[in-house]
């Protein structure tokens, strides 16, 4: 049943960081989706801030983030530190939330794991969870995903049709709760200018430095101020669920809001 929610849905921008070919673990140990999880009522501001904050720093609106040029494109220390604060009063500001899956690929190798299946488990966690919020909070649901390749997508579609066509058994959710709370896919490119795809491409990295520091590969001083920003806005954008009634609180305790695979 939804009735007010109807005014108000929510959307999961996702993005990967790493590739998802598990043979390829020496050079990149970590496979990751992140999801940015926002209302629509909140889009509208978000978007105008972030247009605002590329304006700001990097000369356009129009401007595409990605986590991997910043540095380079900012050029100097008092440039980047400059944006590093601006970025984490942008994000502090904003309500939203994430989830997250991370996977280990070597131990994901050991295991027999192949790509497809670390892209079918990833992706239907990342949803499943999505969808047990959705029910809890009785809202309408969108999964937006950057467009990678017909092989990956189609993955995607098919992780939401499962869910659709089967529901969550275990939690006793139903097939027709999953088609009335999880409503449509879309594909998006970075020249779509998503503010959230963006954001979600630049915390991309976070899991996986959180384990690289949990694993004393690496200390926090090791990271560049942008990098520190994000990885404090990161902890503390997972999702928390706060309840008082009984079955939105049982559903909330199964929200994972970062998985470790395998």
């Amino acid at each position: 049943m939804i009735s007010k929610s109807e005014r108000t849905h929510y959307l999961i921008f996702i993005d990967e960081s790493g590739t998802s070919d598990i043979k390829s673990y020496k050079n990149q140990p970590f496979f990751t989706l992140v999801g940015l999880v926002i209302s629509s009522e909140n889009r509208k501001k978000l978007n105008t801030d972030f247009q605002d904050l590329k304006q700001k720093h990097f000369g356009a609106k129009g401007y595409v983030i990605h986590n991997t040029e910043i540095v380079r494109h900012l050029k100097t220390p008092k440039k980047v530190q400059d944006f590093a604060v601006d970025l984490g009063k942008f994000l502090q500001k904003h309500q939203f939330f994430v989830l997250y899956t991370n996977t280990n690929k070597e131990k994901a190798f050991r295991l027999g794991w192949v790509k497809v299946t670390t892209l079918n488990r990833s992706y239907r966690i990342l949803l499943s969870n999505l969808l047990k919020f959705l029910i809890a909070k009785n809202l309408r649901g969108n999964i937006v995903s950057e467009a990678s390749n017909p092989e990956q997508d189609i993955i995607i579609y098919k992780s939401m049709f499962h869910l659709l066509v089967n529901g969550i058994e275990r939690l006793k959710i139903l097939p027709k709760q999953a088609k009335q709370h999880m409503t449509s896919l879309s594909f998006v490119t970075k020249q779509n200018n998503d503010a959230e795809e963006q954001i979600a491409d630049l915390f991309g990295p976070c899991p996986r430095i959180i384990k690289n520091i949990e694993n004393k590969v690496m200390v926090e001083g090791d990271l560049n101020p942008i990098q520190k920003v994000l990885l404090h806005s990161f902890k503390s954008k997972l999702f928390v669920g706060r309840a008082k009634k009984k079955n939105k609180l049982k559903l909330y305790k199964e929200i994972n809001s970062g998985v470790e695979l395998p």
